[in-house]
């Protein structure tokens, strides 16, 4: 109940922000999960929450519109329709439907429950009194889980996993030449500080919270406690709100004063492919092959035996194998992406396998396994498996597309169950090196240094 009313609360706050909205964000796309994609990527490049907000609830309209009632002939005489369910509670996406359609829509008092009622007055017309007996539930339940196949459980891949650690130098020398790196990603932030040999001195990782700006306030005001000891010779930028940051960061102004005094920027922008294969081949040259799985961003390189880059592919729409649909996933079953999820599935006895094609079917699989009683640890085990089978199979393209020796790199691989499942998936060994999380800013002070 508590969990209701908190979000009801923050559809409320949403609504009220969306009315502030003077250029709604456009989004044409159908699927749920791109419009998310495409949301974050707006709000990265610099749009208003408000305008984001408003845009998408026209796009909601819109595409009940296209999707539901399609064709459809609707009556403009007849007045006006009245509106149920939790979604068309929101005054602005009642009013977009109803400029799409035509006619004014009305909110009933009892919109919320008005599927029960019906369901209640049809038992009363037909003098139904059939009594609902928990026990044929719970065999329906038990009938499904015996039609699911499974998998082995993740750890017993665990020994296919080498995953290196290493800490942060304690101590800054002063007088420290250094450049910045920042990977604005799709929902995280990343600021590392790196000396000139390529080294971490410093790092920051950190929840973007839809405010790309705020969160960069925060890396440069982490990483300014060093400002009094070390030199900084430029700042390199990546990520998807990495030209929001360049038009934060970079004067042009400056740029041009300097350049009359034959002086050169060092600044700059560099794309994430660039920046995470320059990550991974100072840590280990070998590396031919590196997965990195972002929050909604995926990317995929294949280096050649000479080490240039034979096959590099990025998403640019679907989401399925991503962080967040990983992390919406985790949410059903109240638990955190990077401990406790982890934990649970590493616990499972076996993975139950469900949809790994689509992100909203494997949600919709995931209630499923809820429904049918799996426990909360196979859910867990379900769901990292799925996720790692759709970033392999769906985006990488199978075993044909990669080479002898895999480095995991961004956000879902900093957890041991996620590299056991992509371990179980390719059939290889996986390499999780320190910092891997931050290869792109890494790549991005690199990219500035050479």
């Amino acid at each position: 109940h508590k969990a209701q009313l908190r979000l009801e609360e923050m559809f409320k706050k949403a609504e009220q922000e969306a009315g502030k909205s003077r250029e709604p964000s456009e989004f044409l796309a159908r699927c749920g999960i791109i419009i998310q994609s495409d949301l974050i990527h707006k709000q990265n490049e610099g749009a208003k929450r408000e305008d984001n907000l408003a845009g998408l609830f026209k796009t909601i309209a819109r595409n009940y519109k296209i999707d539901v009632i399609g064709n459809e002939e609707i009556d403009k005489n007849s007045g006006s329709a009245i509106a149920t369910g939790g979604v068309l509670t929101n005054d602005l996406i009642r009013k977009n439907l109803g400029d799409f359609i035509g006619i004014p829509i009305k909110k009933p008092q009892y919109h919320h429950n008005i599927a029960a009622i019906g369901v209640a007055l049809k038992g009363v017309e037909e003098n139904n009194n059939f009594v609902f007996d928990p026990e044929q539930l719970d065999k329906v339940a038990e009938y499904s889980r015996k039609q699911r196949k499974f998998m082995p459980p993740l750890c017993n891949y665990l020994k296919k996993v080498n995953e290196k650690t290493k800490k942060l130098e304690e101590k800054i020398e002063k007088g420290t030449d250094v450049v910045i790196g920042i990977d604005g990603g799709s929902t995280t932030t990343k600021g590392a500080l790196v000396d000139l040999t390529g080294k971490f001195l410093d790092k920051i990782y950190i929840k973007t919270h839809g405010d790309p700006e705020k969160a960069l306030k925060k890396v440069i005001k982490y990483l300014g406690k060093h400002k009094d000891k070390v030199n900084v010779k430029g700042i390199g930028t990546t990520g998807s709100a990495r030209k929001l940051y360049e038009r934060i960061l970079v004067s042009k102004k400056k740029i041009k004063e300097l350049a009359k005094q034959d002086i050169e920027i060092t600044d700059k922008t560099t794309d994430e492919i660039t920046c995470h294969a320059l990550g991974i081949k100072h840590n280990d040259p070998e590396v031919d092959t590196i997965f990195e799985i972002g929050g909604q961003d995926m990317k995929f390189t294949h280096f050649s035996l000479d080490g240039t880059i034979k096959e590099a592919k990025m998403n640019y729409s679907c989401q399925a194998g991503s962080g967040q649909t990983l992390e919406n996933m985790a949410d059903v079953i109240n638990l955190d992406v990077k401990s406790s999820l982890q934990e649970y599935a590493l616990r499972a006895k076996g993975i139950p396998i469900i949809d790994s094609t689509c992100g909203v079917f494997m949600e919709m699989d995931e209630n499923r396994l809820v429904a049918e009683g799996f426990s909360k640890e196979e859910i867990a085990a379900a769901i990292l498996r799925a996720t790692a089978a759709s970033y392999y199979y769906k985006f990488v393209g199978g075993s044909q597309h990669i080479g002898e020796k895999c480095s995991a790199q961004g956000g879902p691989p900093l957890g041991k169950a996620f590299l056991a499942a992509l371990a179980q998936i390719t059939g290889r060994e996986i390499n999780a090196y320190p910092h891997r999380e931050m290869f792109g800013a890494l790549g991005a002070a690199l990219d500035v240094i050479k």
